[in-house]
């Protein structure tokens, strides 16, 4: 399964469900945090994707007031967790 996302306006279109998609953009998001990170623990590698992915999920389907912070918020987030 990709990690594709449908945006259409205002209303967000997930293929199938938030958890057919997950695992796929959590293994993208891992390696890419991996690859920027090799000296984290592959522990701490996998929790930070899996918090982000899951945030990322929830801010699609629930979009924040201030959506052009949301970016980098994720991304404060995920090195907070990598810290």
């Amino acid at each position: 399964m990709g990690c594709r996302v449908a945006v259409r306006a205002t209303r967000v279109e997930l293929p199938l469900s938030a958890s057919a998609v997950r695992p796929g953009c959590q293994t993208l998001v891992q390696g890419r945090l991996a690859t920027r990170y090799p000296q984290q623990h592959t522990e701490s590698v996998q929790i930070a994707a899996d918090v982000i992915v899951r945030m990322t999920i929830s801010h699609l389907i629930l979009p924040a007031d201030e959506q052009h912070l949301t970016a980098q918020r994720l991304a404060t987030a995920a090195l907070k967790l990598l810290q």
